[in-house]
């Protein structure tokens, strides 16, 4: 083939590799298997079979869209442990700078009163 024709075919091809991968998958499962109508209007197993295959292809495109669904829905072990990691170091973080405000809060005299003090004003605002 031409090069000019070629190329961007190949590139296209290459470029969409996992949507024609799904569409390769499903083609072998879905493209209809033909008989005439002709055999089908005279034989009652024949037409028996031919509905049943159909009523399999419909099972199977709706198992199919499940499936897809689950998979979209599945979240990756590697990033839910990301994110586990995050939140303990921002734990450890948070730890520390509330054992250093109290440290320095025990310098101020009379703190405990001016925390209950704070502690009561944020719970009249939250009530808001």
């Amino acid at each position: 083939g031409e090069k000019q024709v070629l190329y961007p075919i190949m590139h296209w091809v290459l470029s969409h590799m996992p949507q024609n991968r799904k569409r390769v998958y499903l083609s072998k499962y879905l493209i209809p298997v033909e008989v005439p109508e002709d055999l089908r209007a005279s034989d009652d197993g024949v037409r028996e079979v031919y509905s049943q295959y159909k009523q399999h292809i419909e099972d199977f495109i709706q198992t199919h869209r499940t499936v897809e669904k689950l998979r979209e829905n599945v979240t990756n072990p590697q990033d839910v442990g990301k994110v586990i990691k995050t939140l303990e170091q921002e734990r450890e973080t948070l730890k520390q700078k509330i054992t250093t405000t109290k440290e320095k809060l025990k310098a101020i005299p009379q703190w405990e009163g001016l925390l209950k003090a704070a502690q009561t004003l944020r719970q009249a605002q939250e009530d808001r």
